[in-house]
């Protein structure tokens, strides 16, 4: 390897250190989030419990979302609104460290709807300005990728720490501690962007309206701005209602389907696992350490396989696996197997979840800023995203435990109806071309 090769992979990593802040605050998420419902159980509820917990927490970031993008956009601080979304973390863990009944879950889960949806919008916000659009996917895929590294670091602490201490409060004020190094590296490795920084014209299209157009990327420190060169001006519109064409309703209502799917399996699933299935909390974090660990390695090869097949190809895949998941999911829901061979099929579905939401992250990530016609908007309108796919979580979770507790079959009834909605998901893509 040339020098020049090496010093040109050392300054890429260099400009991506910033990413390694998540890992600490993605290993609180994840291990904390599988344990949670879990802890709802133990302080006395069910799986209603878990589902109204969590949709509240939903139902307070959905006003939220639009307000935290809006604020981005308009300051350019994006390190601060990561920063009050990590540091939020680290206080809700503490909280979650001396809750002694389902009172205190239901107060932490306001908090959290509160604080932790402030660093998402801005952390998009951040890659999307940092890097050309023709490295997204590559740095998305980095970004999910390190995410994931996060997540199964600590699923395994959560694994471990379970198996030889099983206690809550110690958990939670690690957690805590986790959250709190993520925002001291934020606070060195996040910089905000203050130049302007111009780009060269790129081949890529993007769709206006009902036209395929190509673009030329203007990348600042307050937005992204698409010139097309047919008007040869600017997009400055600040009414950004006007950029919903309608791919990106579509695109919208496929992903709130998408996500609604989604929420009506995962949100219910440690709980049913629990209580149903008689698996103990260790198994659980190992069960679900096996999603983290494909999703992690799905990272290394799903940016390149998107730039060699489209990202209609591999979304399709994606959605394919997610239907097998969903379908596997209700054949161990009606079947009776001893704990082992249980504990094998599930970590295998658990796994082949892994692989197929990794191309579905990425491409959706990917897909919708290049439908938004302008740039100026972007925070509002990754906003808006959130907001949508936030209101099919709380759907979602609302509804499981409806079905679940009040139906015969319900856990059955719910992957089953998981399987359908990604079904819907893939006929529309398949249909509106356009989407790509």
């Amino acid at each position: 390897m040339s020098d020049e090769i090496k010093k040109n992979l050392g300054a890429s990593y260099k400009k991506d250190l910033w990413i390694t802040t998540f890992i600490p605050f993605a290993a609180a998420m994840s291990a904390s989030g599988t344990l949670i419902p879990l802890f709802i159980i133990v302080l006395g509820g069910n799986v209603s419990d878990i589902g109204f917990i969590s949709s509240i927490s939903s139902a307070i970031s959905l006003p939220l979302a639009f307000l935290w993008g809006k604020l981005s956009d308009d300051t350019g601080k994006r390190k601060l609104f990561i920063l009050i979304a990590s540091l939020g973390a680290f206080g809700i863990y503490l909280g979650y460290a001396f809750s002694f009944n389902l009172i205190h879950l239901y107060v932490l889960s306001i908090i959290s709807g509160l604080l932790l949806g402030a660093g998402s919008t801005a952390t998009q916000q951040n890659l999307f300005e940092n890097y050309p659009p023709d490295l997204w996917e590559e740095k998305i895929s980095r970004l999910n990728l390190f995410n994931g590294i996060g997540s199964c670091l600590g699923m395994l602490f959560g694994a471990l720490f379970q198996m030889y201490f099983a206690n809550y409060m110690t958990f939670f004020i690690i957690s805590s501690i986790l959250c709190l190094i993520s925002s001291v590296l934020g606070f060195f490795l996040i910089k905000d962007k203050k130049e302007r920084a111009i780009m060269k014209p790129k081949s890529e299209k993007i769709i206006v309206g009902n036209l395929d157009l190509p673009i030329y990327s203007s990348l600042t420190f307050r937005r992204i701005s698409y010139i097309i060169p047919k008007m040869g001006v600017e997009k400055k519109d600040k009414y950004f209602l006007k950029y919903f064409t309608k791919y990106i309703l579509i695109f919208l209502v496929s992903s709130f389907i998408f996500h609604l799917s989604s929420s009506l399996t995962f949100t219910p699933l440690s709980g049913w696992m629990n209580t149903i299935k008689n698996i103990e909390d260790t198994y659980i974090f190992w069960i679900f350490l096996s999603y983290y660990v494909i999703l992690t390695l799905s990272f290394l090869f799903v940016g390149k396989s998107i730039d060699k097949y489209g990202n209609r190809k591999m979304l399709f895949l994606g959605l394919i696996l997610r239907i097998i998941t969903y379908i596997l999911f209700v054949i161990f829901s009606i079947i009776t197997l001893p704990l082992t061979s249980m504990l094998i099929g599930f970590i295998f579905i658990s796994g082949l979840a892994g692989l197929g939401i990794s191309f579905i992250k990425v491409v959706f990530s990917n897909m919708f800023p290049r439908l938004i016609e302008g740039g100026e908007n972007l925070g509002e309108m990754l906003s808006i995203y959130s907001i949508i796919n936030g209101l099919a979580g709380i759907l979602g979770s609302y509804i499981c435990g409806i079905i679940a507790e009040s139906i015969p079959y319900g856990f059955s009834i719910l992957f089953l109806l998981s399987a359908v909605l990604t079904g819907i998901t893939m006929i529309i893509f398949l249909l509106v071309k356009k989407l790509k």
